[in-house]
């Protein structure tokens, strides 16, 4: 039997033919697409670059710019000596708020001096440590004998806010001012009058007399410890110092319109805190 085989030039010759077959019309566009993308690409990393060295230009430019404002600034600061600010405005006050009693603020500012001494060289310790225990012991303390110290008589002069009644009386909301200036002296309080008092009080406001009236009575400071507040807070004004705040109250003998008399001498006690 007769066998076929392939001669070997035969077979190299059709694998020449088929390396020099013609390029498909697709692999032709495909070339050409990533020509294309190419050179989008290296022009779009060309513009980039330019606008990234014009933007250094224009930081450059910039810092010379603020170069040159600090250099006049500081020119100029040599040039003109700093202006000292305006002194505040001092409250126009006809009494010596010195005394622990002329007001409530004058109170408030005496017990804030008194804390400050007594603690000056005290150690608040941490949450929890014998030192603060003792801390706070020591405060409880002081706000007992603040109280008891700072008790006195007082004839301050008023202004009338509101008033209510209350049982076996009348509870009034008032503001300490100054006699002559009405300059307002420390927060509003309120204190409680007793039937007597209460209806003198009620014929003067039917007589429209009840504006400013003289508060005459006992001084009560009521000093409260309190663990929890440790610091003042925006706006806190019943703040004493850590642990210690301010109230207080008046035992009232009499609430009347000032006199020619009161006006020269009533708006404040002239006595210090009873010791």
């Amino acid at each position: 039997m007769r066998t076929h085989s392939c001669h070997p030039r035969l077979l190299a010759c059709l694998a020449a033919m088929a390396l020099l077959a013609p390029v498909s019309p697709a692999m032709a566009q495909s070339d050409r697409d990533l020509r294309d993308e190419n050179q989008r690409l290296t022009t779009e990393v060309k513009q980039l670059t330019r606008e990234l060295e014009a933007a250094k230009g224009q930081i450059q430019d910039l810092q010379r710019q603020v170069e040159s404002l600090r250099t006049a600034m500081a020119a100029l600061r040599r040039s003109s000596p700093p202006r000292s600010p305006a002194p505040l405005k001092e409250e126009a006050l006809s009494i010596d708020e010195s005394v622990p009693n002329a007001s409530p603020r004058a109170l408030l500012t005496a017990l804030k001096a008194s804390y400050d001494k007594t603690f000056a060289d005290q150690d608040q310790g941490e949450p929890g440590t014998g030192e603060r225990t003792g801390y706070l012991r020591l405060v409880d303390r002081w706000a007992a004998s603040a109280n008891r110290d700072y008790r006195t008589k007082v004839a301050w002069h008023v202004r009338v806010l509101h008033a209510q009644t209350m049982r076996g009386g009348l509870e009034v909301k008032v503001q300490a001012v100054d006699p002559k200036t009405k300059t307002e002296l420390g927060d509003p309080f309120v204190i409680a009058l007793r039937r007597s008092v209460a209806r003198r009080f009620a014929q003067l406001q039917e007589r429209d007399l009840a504006d400013v009236l003289v508060l005459k009575g006992t001084l009560h400071p009521q000093v409260v410890f309190n663990p929890q507040h440790k610091e003042a807070l925006p706006y806190d004004t019943r703040f004493i110092g850590p642990y210690a705040e301010f109230r207080l109250t008046v035992d009232v003998s009499s609430l009347l319109p000032p006199t020619d008399e009161g006006s020269e001498d009533g708006a404040a006690g002239n006595s210090g805190p009873s010791k």
